[in-house]
């Protein structure tokens, strides 16, 4: 069974009231490429090179079923839209504050 990247994409752009999109492999390069340069741009990359590594990975194989979960290792919570509302940072835009050589201007002056 393979399971697409849309169907979470669906479920997190939902909790923020947004359309989320995808987009195949054909520009897996360009994504390589740019988490390169923002990891040695950006203190927090906007895309890391480990998120494009493993949306480009996908998930075919489904584990086996496990007959029960031991009650220590079973979820307290539901996974909602509210927890990832409160998972979010504030809403705003990147800035030039945001990339590194703005970081060190900054603290020198």
């Amino acid at each position: 069974m393979k399971i697409a990247i849309t169907g979470g994409l669906g479920f997190v752009g939902g909790s923020l009231a947004k359309r989320l999109a995808a987009a195949g492999h054909e520009i897996f390069v360009f994504h390589y490429a740019l988490g390169w340069v923002l990891e040695r741009l950006m203190p927090v990359p906007l895309v890391a090179l480990a998120q494009v590594r493993i949306l480009s990975e996908g998930i075919v194989e489904p584990l086996p079923a496990c007959p029960f979960v031991p009650a220590d290792l079973a979820p307290k919570r539901k996974f909602t839209e509210e927890q990832i509302r409160r998972g979010l940072p504030k809403a705003g835009l990147f800035g030039m504050s945001d990339f590194r050589c703005c970081i060190a201007v900054k603290t020198i002056l």
